[in-house]
């Protein structure tokens, strides 16, 4: 899932670099109903015959548009009545390319213009941290938040900068995802946001020499990708289970992970329009709306004409639809969920949780941009100490005093092992490289989705109706930046359909290639449909190969989700600032040759379905009808294969008998200590279709498993409420009412429901004493062995947790919640005081007053992680709560606070 958009279908116009999904159900140009004036076009439009309707009693309900354009989402009915409405016109959040920027200084909304402010690192010399992670993506940005809420002192090592700032803004816009990333090494974006790696020449790919895009920039490869968001299948992830020997990995319990992430927000159908056809979710699948993590994952605010074409043709050749794609079945077709901000219309990715840790003021995480990791480094004892890194020309070391965590991507997650002395022997020996651990797997095992497909000349508006009149992409850019709907707030691939193929191209195959795909387990599809709004062809640059004859096109991208063929990642140097180098193999498997065969054919039989042939113009545009026997199409296949971006298995999971193992199934490199790897690599098999949701679920696991090992509770389930200790404790002496179940029961005498509201307060700020806790999640406690007592299967319900919580602030002030929001009717983030301020203000005078620094001008960072503070009660403080007691040093005259959030100083008296 990797497409970054085409810049500029107005390429020939000199427009904004953006192109889009259809409009309506006719070619012709209408302009959309944005704000100010809109001038007629200046030529003539080109005309089409009008499209036909499938009759009622085809029971194919027509759901294409129509003429006019419906405020954004897509047309209303037959698209015969007048314009929607275009929401709000006032005070427009600035989106990517705004013709008018807002007024210097301001802050915008959305994640265009966001700086990471205090959480921006910089190195002059030697740091130290309690985890280093390598790799601001998809996992890394959400393993690190995750221990930095936790109390634990966390860097990001990341090569790139902030998205939102290159490319004009462009890659914040969903329609643009799919340029700069065709496998022609010229169509490459212009900025660095991609590494621009290159695929060597090999036979299954037509001998070509091919670019794949990989992000490089805060949030990875999470802010280029397609943003679809659905769960791997039950099957795939009970053979995950199977292969590793975990059942943790089983889809009911990784299911709270999937979650985790996430804040969901329902479809909104004002904005969606008649186009949209009917939407298939679950609520079950989500957390309630507001309750869940940075991830904003919801439904598109527009729907092309084509997708509801697709769905048309599918469901005529007796395709259902499947509404439990979040829920671990795929087989079927259904509107897909996305990671884009249903509010505005922009992409959210993981990114998002960096932004969320500078709202809670976690000081206690450093994010060093344009800083490349070039070696892991290691003790006598083949311990994981630090990274080495290249910051600003220079190479510096980051420290870490409990572990390193890669999360680089499945190019260079084992790459980077490998330049540190981890991986094959005659790999590490061809370049003489140490030997710190002869690990056989490490980039070898590589899965990767392939797609292709036929193009043909449709009867309906796509975005080639752009090419033809580039001042309608103005105005749909116009209508964007004003209300965060149209066109330009969609994903391309928003309609996605799965199948195993039907019996009668399996008929055609070898019995060797029917045993292959029957050990896949039964609810694994073979094949994905995702809807191309406009002309592809061999996709080796899709903007410069448009054809120019005025016709509007459709593609069906046909991806091979049951590959056979795996390939590998080998060093060009002993050097990580050299490109990895990159066997993909596609297609070398017979199996995958004849399954693309039948699947080519499977896809053409689709276009001339019933319920959509009759949409076409004339015979197939691309590769053309004298593609025929088997070896033609099998040759185009070779000739324009793309990756969908989904490299994954080269730092694989596994048993600790396994040779072809890199990882335990808590992510720890086998071999050594203090090291793991947490990214697409570390996953034992590629389920079928997005990999994007098993990501996220997969650092979330993780993350949780780290913290429980410190907290002494062992891994692999249940949760801990994050604590500010950088060291293990012993196990919390639990009071002698904990284990009986009445104390878990709310009470219904108001006496006795008091008593136990003074027993439990009493206890958490016991608990939270002994584990130094000084924040304590909502979202989570349940789950937390504070709350949740195994042994008797009883837990306090989230409403009593709250209830506590509430009784805390009353009662003495020994709570507080941490409000983002003023308006934030159910705060997530609470704060524990199990010292008072003055209690912690006192602490903080007497270091300063021991340590002679009166007068002395100290900063947040060198109070709670400094040496200088190392062993007294102050160091590892929450940095909210250091605030809040130098706020009580202030009002005694023996403080001062000076300098913006960012920079914040303390001056002593």
């Amino acid at each position: 899932m990797h497409l970054l958009l085409l810049p500029s279908l107005l390429l020939l116009g000199g427009g904004p670099s953006i192109i889009v999904n259809g409009l309506a159900n006719n070619a012709s140009y209408r302009p959309y109903q944005g704000p100010g004036p809109v001038s007629p076009p200046s030529r003539p439009p080109y005309q089409v015959p009008a499209p036909i309707i499938p009759p009622p009693s085809a029971g194919l309900p027509y759901r294409g548009g129509g003429v006019g354009v419906g405020g954004g989402g897509g047309g209303g009915g037959e698209g015969r009545g007048p314009p929607g409405p275009i929401g709000p016109q006032s005070g427009p959040p600035y989106r990517g390319q705004s013709p008018t920027p807002p007024p210097e200084g301001t802050i915008q909304q959305g994640p265009r213009g966001q700086w990471l402010g205090f959480l921006e690192g910089d190195i002059r010399k030697e740091r130290v941290f309690d985890y280093v992670i390598v790799g601001g993506g998809t996992a890394g940005n959400t393993i690190a938040v995750r221990l930095a809420q936790a109390g634990f002192h966390v860097a990001i090592v990341e090569a790139g900068q902030l998205y939102e700032d290159l490319d004009g803004g462009s890659h914040v816009i969903p329609g643009d995802d799919l340029g700069g990333v065709g496998w022609s090494p010229a169509d490459v974006p212009k900025s660095d946001v991609d590494w621009k790696f290159l695929t060597e020449p090999q036979a299954g790919s037509g001998y070509r020499r091919m670019h794949v895009a990989r992000g490089r920039c805060l949030g990875g490869s999470s802010a280029l990708n397609f943003m679809i968001y659905h769960r791997a299948t039950r099957g795939s992830l009970d053979l995950w289970s199977e292969i590793v020997g975990d059942d943790s990995y089983r889809f009911d319990n990784l299911l709270p992970y999937y979650k985790r992430s996430l804040n969901f927000s329902p479809p909104r159908p004002h904005t969606r329009k008649a186009n949209s056809s009917a939407v298939y979710y679950v609520p079950r699948d989500f957390d309630l709306p507001g309750r869940g993590g940075p991830v904003q994952v919801g439904f598109t605010n527009y729907v092309s004409a084509w997708s509801t074409w697709l769905e048309s043709g599918l469901k005529s050749l007796g395709m259902k639809a499947e509404n439990n794609y979040n829920y671990g079945q795929l087989n079927g077709y259904h509107y897909a969920t996305t990671t884009i901000r249903p509010s505005d219309g922009t992409r959210s990715s993981s990114a998002s949780f960096v932004f969320e840790a500078k709202k809670q003021r976690l000081y206690n995480l450093r994010v060093f941009l344009r800083t490349q990791a070039t070696r892991i480094l290691f003790d006598g004892y083949k311990r994981a100490t630090g990274v080495e890194v290249l910051h600003k020309g220079a190479y510096y070391k980051l420290q870490a005093r409990k572990e390193v965590i890669v999360s680089a991507g499945a190019y260079q997650s084992p790459q980077l092992l490998m330049v540190s002395g981890i991986g094959p022997v005659e790999e590490l020996n061809r370049f003489r490289i140490p030997i710190v651990s002869p690990l056989a797997g490490v980039g070898q095992n590589m899965w990767d989705h392939i797609f292709f497909g036929p193009d043909y000349a449709v009867k309906f508006q796509t975005r080639d109706h752009f090419v033809v009149y580039p001042e309608a992409l103005e105005e749909a850019t116009a209508l964007y930046h004003a209300t965060g709907t149209g066109p330009l707030s969609s994903n391309v691939p928003e309609f996605l359909a799965w199948e195993k193929l039907p019996a009668r191209y399996r008929a055609h195959f070898s019995p060797e290639t029917v045993r292959e795909l029957d050990d896949f387990p039964p609810d694994w599809p073979e094949v994905e449909y995702l809807s191309g709004d406009g002309f592809i062809g061999d996709f080796s640059n899709v903007v410069a190969n448009q054809p120019t004859n005025g016709r509007m096109y459709a593609t069906i991208l046909g991806a091979l989700v049951a590959p056979l063929s795996r390939g590998n990642i080998t060093l060009r140097s002993a050097s990580a600032l050299d490109p990895p180098v990159i066997f993909p193999n596609w297609l070398e498997h017979p199996a995958d040759k004849e399954v693309a065969i039948a699947w080519f054919r499977r896809m053409r039989d689709v276009w001339n379905s019933p319920g959509l042939g009759f949409m076409t113009y004339g015979p197939e545009y691309y590769p053309g009808p004298y593609v025929q026997t088997d070896e033609q199409i099998l040759d185009v296949v070779r000739k324009s294969l793309m990756t969908v971006w989904h490299p994954a298995c080269t730092c694989k999971m596994g048993r600790r008998g396994d040779s072809t193992a890199v990882v335990d199934t808590r992510a720890r490199v086998f071999g050594v200590s203090a090291l793991r790897v947490v990214d697409a690599s570390s996953m034992p098999i590629l389920p079928p279709g997005h990999p994007q949701s098993t990501i996220y679920a997969l650092a979330e696991k993780i993350a949780e498993d780290i913290i429980r090992e410190e907290r002494g509770g062992g891994g692999g389930g249940g949760a801990q409420l994050p604590s500010s200790s950088s060291s293990t404790s012993p196990p919390f002496p639990f009071p002698r009412e904990y284990h009986f179940p009445a104390f878990f029961t709310r009470q219904t005498n108001l006496t006795t429901h008091h008593a136990q509201l003074l027993k439990w307060s009493a206890l958490v700020l016991a608990y939270a004493r002994h584990k130094r806790i000084f924040r304590l999640h909502l979202s989570a406690a349940a789950e937390s062995d504070l709350f949740f007592n195994r042994r008797l299967d009883r837990r306090l319900s989230p409403a009593d947790i709250r209830d506590v919580v509430d009784f805390m602030r009353r009662d003495g002030g020994r709570a507080e919640y941490l409000l983002h929001n003023a308006r934030d009717p159910a705060p997530d983030v609470v704060l524990l005081y199990w010292r008072s301020l003055d209690e912690w203000a006192d602490l903080v005078e007497a270091y300063v007053d021991d340590s002679a620094q009166k007068g002395s001008v100290l900063t947040l960072y060198e109070l709670t992680d400094g040496d200088g503070t190392r062993g007294t009660e102050i160091h590892g403080m929450d940095s909210e709560v250091l605030l809040k007691a130098l706020n009580v040093l202030v009002k005694r005259g023996k403080a001062q606070i000076f300098g913006q959030e960012d920079s914040l100083g303390i001056k002593f008296f």
